[in-house]
């Protein structure tokens, strides 16, 4: 099962708590609240409109309100029986469903438990990038990353029939072991790199390892080319599993975040913890960014580098010129038009 990454095994201690009740959800946090990206009209049009978001996790199921009129593709790398065509299936806590809400889901309102309850606040903000389209590659066995490679390799040649478009970023919400062989790490090291030239940016998860590891932070997150995301509390602090070392590159909410639940209810959300939840919030993010500088002619190095985009992602943290192995730059602040042109000025 895929653990470590953000909350899906819950025998592994290694991931912290993973659900609290959905009735009193009133501390309850989102990404897209935290950011402040309802709160000025100049940031709200800004909505990952032209951008795609490749989700490589446990699948998807589709007909849950969050994705109510999305542009969706389904690919699975993994095969359940005799039947390749798993296209509305999640059967790991909704794992990838969680992610695929946060990075592009819709907003709707009246959300209810998993038994259909009405909960005390019942609106879903949508995700960070709501206009955005998604790609969701179903793999779920984290001791076999070939079907990882497989789905990297399948998003890198990736063509959208009738847009044309190729996949801007690609989220990845879990963690390999250390003991993977050498040459599976150099096969997904080579398929990381062959996206970035591409100019297709890959978002990982840091782990929910804290520091109990001598190695928290994993592949594929501890790649040099991939962004490696912590996550913090409502408040901007780090939580206490999140993965610690010297490649946390950005840090988004993932404690506490309001998410698609299993349930034969299409309005069904639960509270989740895990970094998880926090990587497709930062690969929404970065959707935004390059659509706000495509579509302002904003001057500044190419935001399909992952370079320059770590370091417009530092500039927006609350320390850009202090690094801390659990904080790393500190959370994102609130988002302005201000600040974001800035950054990608000066990357």
């Amino acid at each position: 099962s895929i653990s470590s990454g953000g909350g899906v095994d819950n025998t592994d201690s290694s991931v912290g708590p993973a659900i609290a009740t959905a009735a009193d959800n009133t501390d309850l946090v989102s990404a897209r609240e935290y950011w402040k990206l309802d709160k000025n009209e100049d940031i709200k049009k800004v909505n990952g409109k032209g951008k795609v978001i490749a989700i490589i996790d446990t699948g998807l199921k589709k007909n849950h309100k969050a994705f109510g009129g999305k542009h969706i593709v389904h690919r699975n790398f993994i095969k359940v029986g005799d039947c390749d065509d798993t296209t509305d299936l999640d059967t790991i806590q909704y794992h990838g469903t969680k992610c695929a809400a946060i990075a592009a889901g819709s907003y709707f309102a009246n959300c209810t438990d998993k038994e259909g309850i009405p909960v005390r606040k019942d609106i879903f903000p949508g995700g960070v990038a709501p206009e955005a389209d998604l790609i969701i590659c179903r793999v779920s066995n984290r001791e076999d990353p070939k079907p990882f490679i497989e789905a990297l390799n399948w998003i890198a040649n990736y063509e959208d029939e009738e847009t044309g478009r190729h996949v801007d970023v690609v989220s990845l919400s879990f963690r390999f072991p250390q003991e993977i062989s050498d040459k599976d790490q150099e096969e997904m090291e080579k398929e990381i790199d062959n996206l970035n030239q591409r100019g297709t940016l890959c978002v990982a998860a840091a782990g929910n390892d804290g520091k109990r590891e001598e190695n928290p932070i994993g592949f594929p997150a501890i790649f040099g080319k991939v962004i490696c995301v912590g996550a913090h509390n409502r408040h901007g602090i780090a939580a206490d599993f999140t993965a610690q070392g010297n490649n946390i590159d950005a840090m988004a909410p993932g404690v506490n975040v309001w998410a698609p639940a299993p349930s034969t209810k299409i309005k069904a959300m639960e509270i989740c913890d895990g970094t998880s939840y926090a990587s497709p919030a930062i690969a929404g993010l970065i959707c935004l960014l390059q659509q706000y500088k495509d579509e302002n002619n904003v001057q500044g190095k190419k935001l399909t580098n992952y370079s320059n985009m770590k370091n417009v992602l530092r500039k927006l943290s609350k320390s850009p010129g202090h690094y801390d192995q659990k904080e790393g730059y500190g959370p994102i602040l609130p988002l302005t038009i201000t600040d974001i042109e800035h950054a990608i000025k000066t990357c």
